[in-house]
This record gives C-alpha cells, sequence and structure tokens, in this order.
C-alpha cells in the first residue's frame, strides 16, 4: 500500500482541552492532528513549543528541532534542556530554531489526559513507542508507529506555505527517546513529496541509549537467541512495525545499510562516564556490559560495514561527553551537543 500524504494539522491545546500539561515558561502545548496512514480516521499528538510560533513568525523558522525525551516521558523537560542548549548560539540563530518536544503518551498518562476515551490522542503501551510499536489508543484502529508521529512532525514542518524558509530539521532524542530517534533514523521515511526533499535536510542526534539496531548477527557480547530480532536486529521487522507505511516492500539488511551509510546524517552522543545498565535483558547485554560499552561496539560494528561497502563519504559521526553519566541536560547542554544540533557559530 503506498504511503500517502499526512497533511498534519498543527492546533494550540484550548484552556478546557482534555489534555492538562504542565505549564513551562516559554513554550507552549500543541496538537498535531492527521488522518492516520493505517487508514483509521483521525489522531492526535500532544507536544510542546515555542510560545512565539504563529502564522507571522512561521516564514522566519529556518531549522527545527524536534527533542524526544527519555521514558519518563517529561517532554516539559526535554524542550526546557534544548532551549537552555539553544541559548548558547547567537541571537540570530536562536530567532530562526523552532524548538518541539512531542510527548508519547502512555497508560501513565491518565492524570495528564481528561475523557481519553473521547479523544484521538495517541497513547502507547509503556515502553513501546520507544522502538516504533503501533498505538494502543484510539481503540477503533490498529494502531499508529512511533514512527509515523515522528514522520507527521517532519511532514508539517516541510510544508514550503506555512514554513517557507526552513531548510533542517533535526530529530533528537536521549535515552529511551535516543533510541526512538537511532531507529527511525535507520528505518523512517516521511511521505514527503521530490520538491520537499529537496528543500529540506534531515538530521539525527542520538543521545545515550541502551541498546542499537544491528544490521548483522556479530555482537562483542555473549549471543542471545533473539539478538537479531527487532528491536536489536533487523529480523521480524514487518511483524514488529506492521502498522508503518514507510517501510518498503525490500526489507533486505543491506537496502537499510546501504541507505543509513549513504543518506542519513546520524549523529551520536554519549556522556563518557554513563556506565549504567539501561536495558539488562540478554539481546541488550549481547551489545555490551553497559551503555559506554554498548556505544563503542556499535561505533566499531558500524566502522566495519562501512570500510566494507567502500562509500565515498561518512555521514554519521559520535562523540563523548567528558565527565557526564547518563544525564539528559548535561548531554543536551554539552559544546559538543550544540555543535551537532545547532550547525552555526555560538555566542
Amino acid at each position: 500500500m503506498p504511503y500517502l500524504p499526512l497533511l498534519p494539522e498543527l492546533v494550540s491545546c484550548e484552556p478546557d482541552s482534555s489534555v492538562g500539561l504542565e505549564k513551562v515558561q516559554g513554550a507552549r502545548s500543541g496538537l498535531l492532528r492527521w488522518q492516520s496512514a493505517a487508514g483509521s480516521g483521525r489522531v492526535e499528538l500532544v507536544m510542546y513549543l515555542d510560545e512565539w510560533l504563529d502564522a507571522s513568525t512561521s516564514g522566519t523558522i529556518e531549522q527545527v528541532v524536534v527533542h524526544v525525551h527519555g521514558k519518563e516521558r517529561q517532554a516539559d523537560a526535554a524542550w526546557v534542556d534544548m532551549a537552555t542548549a539553544r541559548s548558547r548560539v547567537s541571537r540570530s540563530d536562536r530567532t530562526r530554531t523552532l524548538i518541539v518536544a512531542p510527548r508519547f503518551l502512555n497508560g501513565l498518562d491518565k492524570a495528564a489526559v481528561a475523557k481519553l476515551d473521547s479523544t484521538a490522542l495517541l497513547v502507547w503501551k509503556s515502553n513501546g513507542w520507544g522502538e516504533g510499536s503501533p498505538s494502543v489508543h484510539p481503540k477503533q484502529q490498529d494502531g499508529v508507529s512511533s514512527f509515523e508521529a515522528l514522520d507527521a512532525i517532519v511532514c508539517h514542518f516541510a510544508s514550503r506555505s506555512s514554513y517557507p524558509r526552513l531548510g533542517r530539521v533535526v530529530l533528537s532524542g536521549h535515552s529511551l527517546g535516543g533510541q526512538l530517534v537511532h531507529r527511525y533514523s535507520i528505518l523512517g521515511c516521511p511521505p514527503l513529496t521530490w520538491q520537499q526533499r529537496q528543500a529540506l535536510v534531515v538530521e539525527y542526534v542520538v543521545m545515550n541509549p541502551a541498546s542499537y539496531l544491528y544490521f548483522t548477527p556479530e555482537r562483542a557480547g555473549p549471543p542471545a537467541a533473539g539478538m537479531n530480532v527487532y528491536k536489536y536486529g533487523l529480523e521480524d521487522i514487518g511483524t514488529k512495525l506492521s502498522t508503518y507505511r514507510g517501510l518498503p516492500d525490500h526489507r533486505d539488511a543491506r537496502f537499510w545499510l546501504h541507505r543509513m551509510l549513504g543518506e542519513r546524517r546520524i549523529h551520536f552522543v554519549h556522556g563518557e562516564n554513563d556506565r549504567g545498565v539501561g536495558d539488562d535483558r540478554p539481546e541488550a547485554m549481547a551489545q555490551g556490559a553497559n551503555r559506554v560499552e554498548r556505544a563503542c561496539n556499535y561505533h566499531a560494528h558500524l566502522q566495519q560495514l562501512q570500510s566494507m561497502h567502500a562509500t565515498q563519504k561518512c555521514l554519521w559521526t559520535a562523540n563523548w561527553v567528558p565527565g557526564v553519566k547518563h544525564d539528559g541536560r548535561a548531554v543536551t547542554t554539552s559544546n559538543v551537543a550544540i555543535a551537532r544540533i545547532f550547525p552555526f557559530d555560538t555566542a
């Protein structure tokens, strides 16, 4: 089935809205609405964004940074972290950059959502949103992949009529948000027009994920029975991501690898002292004993594949933040991350 344009609409959350999010200075809450590609009707994703965005300012935006929270789903903190990072670049660069922080709701968010059964808000089961799994609400549909939600964000800002000067979208995430962005950076494919693809550069910043998506069966740690099954490998992605229309019919690992190495600009940023485990399942332990070890092993995995496929230019990068552990704010606001997210001269 072809992946048709999503045509998302961004609207403000009204005071009497069914969504009650924490107030954040400098930001407002909004809803992104679109017709689900899974053929299940209208759906909505809640998010924070700069309060100054309106029809009169959208034409000045040249870059959008979409920053995804960790498993605690604190989109307010994610927005503040990225806004703090933005405050460290020049004024002219700050004014042309919009920050968006989506919130991937799950069953623990009942306090933030009133009358959930009567809304189109997307809700996922537990941490499934962090790997592209389909939503569980609204209940009358097959489920919307969190990859489609990211697609909808990209498609909205790719509109030349609303954002005529936009040339760059950065998708970033820390911890479980980093896992989502990492896997999306390989598998995601928003349904953009040819003109939109020519006008827009999409880059990815992956911070401190607990596990990675491998292209081959080789692992540095002890082997595990399911270590090649998605989300740790590429086996069975058709089942795991059954509602995501962005997957092509051919799902050979060589296709994903070639596209990632040759087309995707992915930046890995790690805390130098992030030696927590995060994910202690055997499939994750096969990648290394802790986050630092897993990061090093995955970099080596990509370097080996890069040399074997002889691509002309390495588009992915890896950097370390000295003295930092599993700290989203410290990593996001580090000089290393700022250089990747905001490719301008710092103030």
